[in-house]
């Protein structure tokens, strides 16, 4: 499999893309200190969001990197190609991580 077949792939997956750019929207998007005080219950629909994006990327990725053990027969390839998307999925687990911690702001700030 070369960078072109992977960039067909990624294509074929958009849900991943997607995911990974609404993560990193809804993460750095919030007026922290606005929705701290006033509106709490806004940034906790905001860290759902991020968990449940998170979650769908993760599926994607597995189902990804099934099919890419299944597919790709070149092992050079395959190490390449599965170590680009773990660098993508590891974007959505950062997104996730900073909903974890707007979740803690909130109750400290609660």
């Amino acid at each position: 499999m070369h960078i072109a077949e992977v960039v067909t792939i990624a294509k074929s997956l958009p849900l991943l893309r997607l995911n990974t750019y609404k993560s990193l929207i809804l993460s750095y998007s919030a007026d922290y200190r606005r929705i701290l005080r006033k509106k709490p219950t806004e940034l906790r629909v905001c860290c759902t969001k991020l968990h449940d994006i998170e979650n769908q990327a993760d599926d994607v990725y597995e189902l990804f990197v099934k099919k890419l053990f299944e597919e790709e027969k070149d092992c050079i390839e395959l190490i390449k190609i599965k170590e680009i998307m773990h660098e993508l999925e590891k974007t959505t687990d950062a997104a996730e991580r900073v909903g974890k911690i707007l979740r803690n702001l909130i109750v400290k700030y609660a």
